[in-house]
């Protein structure tokens, strides 16, 4: 089986979309993440607010490493 990247968004259409949710703090917030960090959506659900704000309020991310699955052929 070929792998087949996926298209990317076009600057244009990721501002469209961050206009289109800015009435929405839940939904912007998502598409911001992971706009801008290239994070998936199940990292960005599975945030806890210790994994992005420090106790000196910088940010930062920690995504927990998920092992490769592994192919029983």
């Amino acid at each position: 089986m070929s792998h087949v990247s996926p298209t990317t968004l076009t600057t244009d259409e990721q501002r469209l979309i961050l206009r289109a949710t800015a009435g929405n703090r839940r939904d912007h917030t998502i598409i911001s993440l992971a706009l801008g960090t290239g994070l998936h959506l199940v990292e960005i659900v599975g945030l806890d607010v210790g994994d992005v704000c420090t106790p000196d309020g910088t940010a930062r991310v920690r995504v927990r490493d998920v092992p490769d699955e592994v192919d029983p052929e």
